[in-house]
């Protein structure tokens, strides 16, 4: 039986014991350019399903009108992501984005993103992307020549 606040992949589907479970996250600047924070959602929901993730509405993260370039401190959406992927039993394995851009066009921002949730044993996926993650591949190799 599908619960309450978990979102549907399909209308049969659920969470089962060996299903990996993921998170989104989606970022929306006042940019014209960009695509609406609901679009990001759904194109990331469509990978999960491709993939066979299963994700709870409770890890759907957004931004809506945060430019990447404020402090994480004011993107509550980051920041609760951040915190949730950082607890001792997380409850997502792997966050899933359309586009790296998404948690910071600032490499430097970017990098710590990606190495709190890489030491916190989270992957980050991008929609429909054929390549592993660049950013990830760099942290990983970074952070085990410091360990």
């Amino acid at each position: 039986m599908k619960e309450e606040n978990d979102l549907s992949l399909d209308s049969t589907s659920s969470k089962t014991p060996n299903m990996p479970v993921a998170a989104v996250y989606a970022r929306l600047t006042r940019s014209p350019n960009e695509e609406a924070v609901d679009v990001q959602v759904e194109s990331c929901l469509a990978h999960a399903r491709e993939q066979g993730y299963f994700v709870s509405d409770n890890h759907i993260f957004r931004d809506e009108g945060r430019d990447s370039s404020i402090t994480f401190s004011t993107r509550p959406g980051l920041k609760r992501l951040l915190d949730s992927a950082c607890i001792e039993t997380h409850p997502f394995d792997i966050v899933i984005v359309d586009k790296n851009s998404r948690f910071s066009r600032k490499s430097h921002e970017m990098l710590r993103v990606y190495s709190t949730l890489s030491r916190a044993g989270v992957k980050v996926q991008v929609a429909f992307s054929r390549h592993p993650c660049p950013a990830m591949h760099f942290v990983h190799s970074a952070l085990s020549l410091t360990d």
